[in-house]
């Protein structure tokens, strides 16, 4: 597949933007190029003592910015193991009233993913191992017990470090010349 093949109003692309507020706000330029914020209610739910709490949306409301003026500058990093290269699109937009008037390309590269590819390779193949481990009998009885006592003992050693002197301390009361 090459990149003009790529079907750019596919929900693929996700880009990003430094230019507006930083607080992970979801916005979208619709076909009309008006510019919208999505408004989230959320509620924050507590967890147990084996699961952290976490925020949950209970419903989202997209709200025009009719009054926005200004300048967007917005990117992604297009990875797709379908092509040989990784593209970094970017754009540069100005808005009036809410409104595009002006988009610009500004930045696109091509850059080979052949290194990126074998690394994700080397990773599941890593995860594949740690999983396979973690299902013999000898992980699940014994293992997890020596585990256990490294941390123990690592957790002493570090409470205790800071009354013990370290090596080049005794050396240099061993040898005031140093």
């Amino acid at each position: 597949m090459e990149l003009k093949d790529f079907d750019f109003n596919s929900d693929q692309l996700d880009f990003k933007t430094k230019s507006l507020e930083s607080a992970l706000l979801h916005y979208e330029i619709r076909a009309d190029g008006t510019i919208w914020v999505r408004q989230d209610k959320l509620e924050y739910v507590k967890g147990d003592s084996d699961i952290a709490g976490y925020i949950n949306v209970i419903n989202s409301e997209w709200i025009f910015l009719k009054d926005f003026t200004g300048s967007i500058n917005f990117y992604d990093y297009l990875i797709n193991n379908q092509f040989d290269y990784d593209y970094y699109i970017e754009y540069d937009s100005v808005f009036i009233d809410g409104k595009i008037s002006k988009i610009l390309l500004s930045k696109f590269e091509a850059l080979t993913n052949k290194d990126r590819k074998e690394r994700e390779k080397e990773f599941r193949e890593e995860m594949a191992r740690k999983r396979e481990l973690k299902n013999k009998w000898y992980f699940k009885h014994v293992y997890l017990h020596y585990r256990n006592l490294v941390k123990k003992t690592f957790s002493v050693w570090r409470k205790f470090s800071r009354f013990i002197p370290t090596s080049w301390q005794v050396q240099g009361w061993i040898d005031p010349l140093d």
